[in-house]
């Protein structure tokens, strides 16, 4: 992980990017989510090949960060998706 690509970005970098994308929140939850972003999410985790680059970073709340883990951004929206599913069915 050591070893992940970096492309030299800065904090400024990464808030310039963020504002530029249009993520002012958690973006793993969006609208759903109503706590301003508290965490940097690795989109691909480090540990699945994901990099520090501006690209593969996106802001997070805390709660849906930790509940992501190590699953990649596909993996975490067919996770939400069949829990909502099971919800809304009584499971």
């Amino acid at each position: 992980m050591r070893n992940a690509d970096c492309d030299g970005h800065t904090s400024a970098d990464l808030s310039a990017y963020w504002l530029e994308q249009g993520f002012i929140a958690c973006v793993l939850q969006g609208p759903d989510c109503d706590v301003v972003y508290e965490h940097m999410d690795h989109l691909t985790p480090l540990s699945r090949g994901g990099s520090h680059t501006l690209e593969n970073l996106a802001p997070a709340c805390g709660r849906c960060n930790m509940q992501k883990s190590a699953k990649t951004y596909d993996e975490w929206v067919r996770f939400v998706n069949k829990r909502r599913r099971a919800k809304v069915n009584g499971k």
